[in-house]
């Protein structure tokens, strides 16, 4: 774009602009970023949440008499 034939208020009004976009653009970008990071640390927290629910139950893995978590007597 040639801008050599503009008024000064012409080329404040444009850099206005522009500045304004490219904050925009940047703030777009933080939002995409910030939602992925939130997703994995929600995976995350998930993981150790599951975790924690298998090591309530590690006492079907010893008895022998229980089995396959179905509140069964062999």
């Amino acid at each position: 774009m040639n801008r050599t034939g503009w008024t000064e208020e012409e080329r404040t009004m444009y850099d206005d602009r522009t500045r304004k976009l490219d904050g925009y653009y940047a703030h777009l970008e933080y939002v995409v970023e910030e939602k992925q990071l939130a997703r994995m640390e929600g995976i995350e927290k998930g993981r150790i949440e599951g975790r924690a629910e298998r090591c309530d139950h590690n006492h079907c893995r010893f008895d022998k008499r229980w089995y396959s978590h179905n509140r069964k007597w062999s």
